[in-house]
């Protein structure tokens, strides 16, 4: 059982950090959408995320098992929802770089990648800036990014190197007030310690 609910913990944790830090700054625009991650042009994971500022959560369904991943903001905490044990993880981020904005992250690659300016391309409804970041160490490789200034968050990232090439997409986008519960711990939910012995 621990050792489902490190995986689950850490895929969740792995997979938002994949999501936003490249895609979602302190948006004014609230929403939700669909994303997928396709690897080598194969789908590995798809779900549904809720974006409030800099708030942030991610649900996906995998064999019959719910997994909730939420980040607090920029300085808080992840949390690891698991409805099935009606428990949860709270995971500080000691650094996790969970959202970066189009300002930030041309600041962040300086002397790390040189940066291209693709123009304008529309991208499942939206007006969005295409970059193209080429790292100088080729382990890196190539990543593209759809920005949507309206959202503040990338519609479409594609990542390319040795190891290949990888690929996320938001769909169905909707902007809505997403209601503040969503980024909360449900009622009656135990806080778990999965290091602590038992696991709880």
């Amino acid at each position: 059982m621990r050792k489902r609910i490190v995986l689950i913990a850490l895929t969740g944790i792995f997979v938002l950090c994949g999501l936003s830090s490249w895609s979602f700054a302190e948006a004014s625009v609230e929403f939700e959408a669909n994303f997928t991650i396709n690897i080598e042009g194969e789908e590995t994971e798809s779900g549904r995320i809720y974006v409030k500022s800099q708030k942030f959560r991610q649900e996906v369904e995998e064999d019959g098992v719910t997994r909730i991943v939420i980040s607090e903001g920029l300085q808080g905490n992840v949390l690891v929802i698991l409805p099935e044990e009606e428990a949860y993880l709270k995971i500080p981020l000691d650094g996790w770089n969970v959202a970066m904005d189009q300002k930030s992250a041309d600041e962040t690659l300086q002397g790390k990648a040189t940066i291209e300016n693709l123009g304008k391309e529309k991208v499942n409804g939206y007006d969005c800036n295409k970059y193209r970041y080429t790292y100088r160490d080729p382990d890196m490789g190539v990543m593209t990014v759809w920005f949507s200034e309206k959202l503040q968050a990338s519609i479409k990232h594609i990542q390319t190197g040795p190891s290949g090439t990888s690929e996320m997409i938001l769909s169905d986008i909707k902007e809505h007030t997403i209601p503040d519960h969503l980024f909360e711990v449900p009622k009656g939910y135990q806080e778990m310690n999965i290091f602590a012995p038992g696991g709880k």
